[in-house]
């Protein structure tokens, strides 16, 4: 059963109120004892009392209208299947040079909905440099390097090797290649070769040319 929380929120803070105001004109204004003095009876004045709190409450609930709007989530997952397809379909029917601005909006939000960030970032790419790309470096291999190299080659979907669609199935080939690499040894040569290639990319990376020098 799904929580009305506009209505619950609203009458609570009504109850609230009016209590406090009912407990004022009791305590302050009428006097407890003149009332049950005026009544005859304790029990009738703290009936009466209890439902002059219960039976607004109540009206302000049953009047009070749920909001109708979807929330971000609802509004993804309603559209998520319908965009999905419509993606597919626009990257059939067009090569990527065929593509414009809006496309490459509509597949960007499409794939974040999908959370397929390569193509996401792909996408966003194309959608805030085009086709042309970035005429200065961004310091990152995506932009500098990854994506130009997609768009040379008219590539319009990409496939990277961290996709979290398939995450279990690449961290059990992931765990079972580094176990294979140990067992031989080629970790220790690995190492070297990575320390050697990050000490030819240190004075690249302080400059800001590392996407031009690799």
């Amino acid at each position: 059963m799904k929580l009305k929380k506009r209505k619950i929120k609203y009458s609570a803070i009504f109850c609230l109120c009016w209590f406090a105001v009912l407990v004022f004109l009791v305590d302050g204004v009428l006097k407890f004892q003149t009332l049950v003095d005026y009544f005859g009876s304790y029990a009738l004045v703290e009936i009466t009392l209890l439902l002059l709190v219960i039976l607004p409450t109540v009206a302000v609930y049953r009047l009070t209208k749920e909001d109708k709007t979807m929330s971000k989530r609802d509004y993804i997952q309603a559209n998520k299947d319908w965009l999905e397809a419509k993606s597919k379909e626009e990257v059939k029917k067009k090569r990527l040079s065929e593509l414009n601005l809006d496309d490459f909006a509509f597949l960007a939000k499409t794939y974040l909905m999908k959370r397929d960030r390569a193509n996401y970032s792909y996408y966003n790419y194309l959608k805030e440099y085009g086709m042309a790309g970035s005429k200065k470096p961004l310091r990152n291999e995506n932009g500098d390097l990854i994506i130009p190299l997609a768009i040379a080659m008219g590539i319009s979907e990409l496939i990277p090797v961290d996709d979290h669609q398939t995450e279990k199935e690449y961290q059990r080939a992931w765990s079972k290649s580094m176990k294979i690499i140990r067992e031989t040894g080629d970790d220790a040569v690995f190492s070297q070769l990575y320390k050697l290639d990050s000490r030819k990319r240190f004075w690249p990376a302080i400059w800001g040319k590392l996407g031009k020098y690799a």
